[in-house]
Order: C-alpha cells, then sequence, then structure tokens
C-alpha cells in the first residue's frame, strides 16, 4: 500500500466537516491526506474524546448485527449499555426502553423460548442477577445436598486448613464446587463475606 504525502491542513478546516457528520475516513479522502493525520489533528484539538471510536468507524449509527454469540447487537455509541465499541445487545437495548432506565450492572435480560434472536418484549424477562437467573433456568445447578451453613462452614475449615482465603481450585473434593458457591450466593465474593474468610 502507498502511502499518502504529508499535507499540511489547518485543523480548523476539519472541524466543521468533522461536526458536521462525516467520518475521519470521509474527511481524510476528501482532503488526499491519510485518515490518521485527520484522526491525531482532531484528538489534539479536542473533538474527538480518544477513548470512543470515531463516529462512524463501525458503520451507521443504529446497523444492527449478529453477534459471535449469536445475539443481535445495535451500533449505539452513546447508549449507556453499549460496550466499548459502541455495540449494545439489542435484548438488553429493548428491556432498557422498556423500564425506561438504562439497565444495572448485573442484571440479565432472559429469553422465555431460549430464541436468542427474538426480542419481542413479550419474550423478555429480567432478572437482578446472574444467580437469580440460573435459580429460575437451571435449578438441576444448584446442588441440594449442601445447606448454605454447611457450605459456609466448609469455607472455614478450609480457611483455617490452608492459613489463608481459599481460592476455587482449593474446593476441588472437598465440599461443593465453586459454581455452587456462586448460584447459592451470588458470587464466590460474596460466599467468603459470609464466612469470613
Amino acid at each position: 500500500m502507498q502511502r499518502k504525502p504529508y499535507k499540511k491542513v489547518d485543523v480548523t478546516e476539519l472541524i466543521p466537516m468533522y461536526k458536521a457528520g462525516k467520518s475521519t475516513h470521509d474527511i481524510a479522502r476528501e482532503l488526499g491526506i491519510s485518515q490518521r493525520q485527520v484522526y491525531v489533528k482532531l484528538r489534539d484539538a479536542g473533538a474527538i474524546d480518544p477513548h470512543r471510536p470515531p463516529k462512524k468507524h463501525y458503520g451507521a449509527y443504529g446497523r444492527k448485527r449478529v453477534d459471535t454469540d449469536g445475539y443481535y447487537a445495535v451500533y449505539m455509541p452513546d447508549h449507556p449499555n453499549s460496550e466499548k465499541r459502541g455495540w449494545v445487545l439489542e435484548h438488553r437495548l429493548i428491556m432498557s426502553q422498556m423500564l425506561g432506565r438504562p439497565l444495572k450492572k448485573g442484571e440479565v435480560v432472559h429469553h422465555k423460548n431460549h430464541n436468542r434472536l427474538d426480542n419481542r418484549p413479550e419474550n423478555l424477562e429480567l432478572f437482578a442477577s446472574p444467580g437469580e437467573h440460573t435459580k429460575v433456568e437451571h435449578p438441576e445447578i444448584l446442588d441440594p445436598t449442601y445447606t448454605e451453613q454447611e457450605m459456609l462452614d466448609t469455607l472455614r475449615r478450609l480457611a483455617e486448613e490452608l492459613g489463608r482465603s481459599p481460592v476455587g481450585k482449593d474446593l476441588i473434593g472437598r465440599g461443593p464446587s465453586i459454581g455452587t458457591y456462586y448460584y447459592r450466593f451470588g458470587s464466590w465474593t460474596r460466599a467468603k463475606e459470609l464466612a469470613g474468610v
């Protein structure tokens, strides 16, 4: 690939073009300079937040695609639930609109019919945490063999034996799995806090 020759461009020329909605790629092509040169000048002038991707980096606002996990994702970089690159899972976006607020960290949106592409509002259900979702959807994971008190006692005994706070691999062959702790108490850290270790 041939490099574009360096051409001196005044940033006052670039800012109005960028604010008019043109992407750094479009501006570079129009002025015959590199996209990097446009981006750096706009960033240094404070017109671009260096921690967010350019407005049209992934395509038009509202563009929809299927992500690697099989969910619809919508490009909305200014939505509070968007990830770093500006994509929001459509089922989370719809639930957010139904509630009239952004989803809180840890809230889980469940597809009642288990079809990840069926994002009709009547097919979506909100759970307060991954643990709550699992209690309803996968009750077989919750090991009924142990009471919560027995599980906390196991953690205390392990901490005493090891002389330190136990980690997940310390549980192997010594009682319930770390997954059982997670689903009973909401998190491994919460279980250890309750056990006082």
